[in-house]
């Protein structure tokens, strides 16, 4: 066996050729057939050394049958031929070698630890260990700063504690379920390694990107301030009673354990259709439509007094306000996103009914 990286001009075979004839007839001449990396340099009479010519490569041609044929300088001449079967020898040349050099995985979130994410595969076209490649997470991570999990900031988290890559396969496989909120996109580094000696590598970048599920309930924002009274149109919010296992927790399903909250506002009597008299704010902490959130008066239906912007949120009246409706009206106002299956969040707002010039002094009041 010739090594692959063997130099030029080493001695890969020693012939001997002899004729019992003389003059002539008993001179020989020798030559390699077909063209190949050999060649032959006569070193004595008779003696010949079969010597590489030419770079080899394993991974392109593995073994070569080399046909050395004598001729002598008779009349007629007479030739005789010897086989040779050179077989090349791996060397550790080749690095593995991924078929991307970025691979994008999306994600779900809420996967189950030890869920397969992807796989990947390096080639390596070297034999033996030379070619036996084991994987592992490189380098790469995610930060946890505040408002984006895609950051690079103080709350500094390794690749390491969200995903391993199987040594021998290059399954890479979640370490715990992934949550959009928290991470949106992680990206690290593959590096495969060979056995050969000394070791070659390859490596290759994952994005990973976490998809986002209709997790969360719209939540209802606070008043700005604190206090009671006109908040922006005239409302402030307080949680209120939520139920175990509420829409706002992972896992959690449908409107029927959906948050609720107490809100209040004043109106004047004779308001004229059309006014403004609170406006519900609410945020979804899921991105896309999950996010998207429409506004729906639940109670009253029919007729009654008041109406709510479907997107918006801003609950204005129908028709001028009338003693008749009473010192109060009650409104259940449901906040829903747009998810699959939707979630929400429900509003009990409860609207007083004053003279203006009351409503006027509370909502200075309240400016101040």
């Amino acid at each position: 066996p010739v090594p692959e990286d063997a130099a030029l001009g080493t001695v890969v075979a020693l012939l001997s050729v002899s004729d019992r004839d003389s003059g002539p007839n008993g001179r020989v001449r020798c030559a390699v057939r077909p063209p190949s990396p050999f060649g032959l340099v006569a070193t004595f009479a008779g003696s010949y050394s079969l010597v590489l010519r030419e770079a080899l490569d394993r991974e392109r041609v593995s073994e070569y049958e080399v046909e050395v044929r004598a001729e002598d300088g008779g009349a007629p001449p007479l030739r005789a031929s010897r086989g040779l079967r050179v077989p090349v020898s791996d060397v550790n040349d080749n690095a593995p070698a991924f078929a991307q050099a970025v691979y994008t995985v999306l994600a779900r979130e809420n996967n189950a630890a030890g869920a397969e994410l992807a796989r990947l595969w390096a080639r390596d076209p070297d034999e033996a260990g030379n070619g036996r490649v084991s994987y592992s997470v490189w380098e790469g991570g995610a930060g946890m700063g505040a408002g984006s999990g895609s950051g690079w900031g103080s709350g500094w988290r390794p690749a390491s504690s969200y995903v391993s890559v199987d040594a021998e396969s290059g399954r890479v496989r979640a370490l715990r379920p992934l949550d959009y909120e928290e991470l949106q996109v992680l990206q690290f580094e593959v590096r495969a390694v060979d056995a050969g000696e000394p070791p070659l590598c390859g490596n290759a970048t994952v994005q990973l990107f976490v998809v986002d599920e209709n997790d969360n309930a719209p939540e209802l924002l606070p008043l700005a301030g604190g206090g009671p009274g006109p908040w922006a149109a005239g409302s402030a919010a307080e949680p209120g009673s939520r139920a175990s296992g509420s829409a706002g927790s992972p896992g959690s399903s449908g409107s029927a354990s959906s948050p609720s909250w107490s809100l209040w506002a004043r109106a004047a009597w004779g308001a004229p259709a059309g006014q403004v008299v609170a406006k519900i704010r609410a945020v979804d902490a899921d991105s896309g439509y999950n996010a998207w959130l429409r506004y729906e008066l639940r109670e009253p239906r029919g007729e009654g007094p008041f109406r709510v912007g479907l997107y918006s949120g801003e609950v204005s009246t129908a028709r001028a306000l009338e003693e008749a409706d009473g010192p109060r009206q009650r409104l259940l106002i449901v906040v829903r996103d747009h998810g699959e299956p939707p979630r929400s969040a429900t509003a009990t707002l409860s609207v007083s009914l004053v003279e203006g010039g009351e409503a006027a002094v509370s909502a200075a009041g309240a400016g101040a």
